[in-house]
């Protein structure tokens, strides 16, 4: 059974979509499920596995700063499961009155949760974020954050702190009167070894960026509902081993 302690960002990002109360009122918001489903490769038993992958993500901006978080819910032939991330980030603009000028937007406190509670993972990655101003996108930001392993270390094993660069991007556009996005992140998380001394965890990076299409505009004239796109997922050194995958993936798109 795992512990309580896994789920309490799930919980927290149950409580973030509570936060638009009238004195803390969203500015923003953007609810989405994302289906899709992909053969990925199990590294450390060295075969592969078709999952489906169901993913409920939501974006919002409020009066201190902005929301983002997703819950995967995972299932294969064998197995269901869930997994978590929660990025409140609180603005330097909205909190301190903080102004810049030219190319940074915003600086601020960023302060992230990742959980999978079904072998009791728990990850805090507390840092500061960046946001640009780059012609063209509707995002850019870079972050800087700690990787705090928290777990109980029963199931995962439990590894020594590290660290994460992170960068987040959105840049819209049009192609013969229909819309397009170029979204998506990428992670790199530094090396670190297992608590008790017997192994290494390898330095990681993950890209996954994605081609948007608005087919619901498209299609039947409602805008921002129905998306159809691609994403291209590069994981150098999976979770932490010496191999890496490259999946391409249909993506199903609804927006709440």
């Amino acid at each position: 059974m795992p512990n309580n302690l896994s789920f309490l960002p799930l919980i927290c990002f149950a409580a973030a979509l509570l936060s638009a109360t009238p004195g803390h009122a969203k500015r923003w918001n953007d609810t989405e499920i994302l289906i899709h489903r992909s053969t990925f490769e199990d590294v450390f038993n060295n075969e592969e596995f078709t999952a489906t992958v169901i993913t409920f993500q939501h974006a919002s901006g409020w009066e201190f700063g902005t929301n983002f978080f997703f819950i995967d819910h995972v299932t294969t032939e064998n197995d269901q499961y869930f997994y978590g991330e929660w990025y409140p980030f609180f603005s330097g603009k909205d909190i301190a009155g903080w102004t810049f000028d030219g190319a940074i937007a915003d600086v601020g406190l960023l302060m992230g949760f990742n959980a999978a509670p079904d072998v009791n993972s728990l990850k805090y990655l507390p840092g500061i974020q960046v946001n640009w101003n780059l012609p063209g996108f509707i995002f850019f930001s870079t972050a800087l954050t700690g990787f705090i392993d928290q777990s109980e270390g029963d199931i995962a094993p439990k590894e020594e702190d590290s660290y994460m660069i992170d960068i987040v991007w959105n840049m819209p556009f049009r192609i013969a009167g229909h819309s397009f996005s170029f979204e998506g992140h990428t992670e790199y998380i530094g090396k670190r070894d297992l608590e008790d001394g017997s192994d290494k965890v390898r330095a990681w990076i993950l890209a996954q960026p994605q081609l948007r299409w608005d087919a619901g505009q498209s299609l039947f004239g409602e805008v921002n509902r129905l998306e159809l796109g691609l994403e291209y997922q590069y994981f150098h050194n999976k979770l932490g081993t010496n191999k890496t995958e490259n999946l391409l993936k249909l993506l199903f798109i609804w927006h709440i």
